[in-house]
């Protein structure tokens, strides 16, 4: 990650050095496994779509990951 964002609440953003889009954390709340499903969707579907088809990839919700399309 090239950038990371704290806001009043607590929330993390990430903005990554590859791709043009920021991957939202929520809070600090299951880290480790936020981080697993950013890779999981890395590898099966940015890999598919491309790099640059979302602008948000939110992953506060569990066991979900939520995108905005550009």
């Amino acid at each position: 990650m090239d950038q990371i964002f704290v806001d009043n609440n607590n929330e993390i953003d990430l903005i990554p050095r590859v791709g043009n889009q920021t991957v939202h954390l929520g809070t600090i709340e299951n880290f480790r496994g936020k981080l697993r499903n950013l890779e999981a969707f890395y590898d099966k579907v940015l890999h598919e779509v491309g790099w640059n088809k979302y602008s948000v990839i939110n992953l506060e919700f569990k066991d979900q990951i939520v995108c905005k399309k550009r």
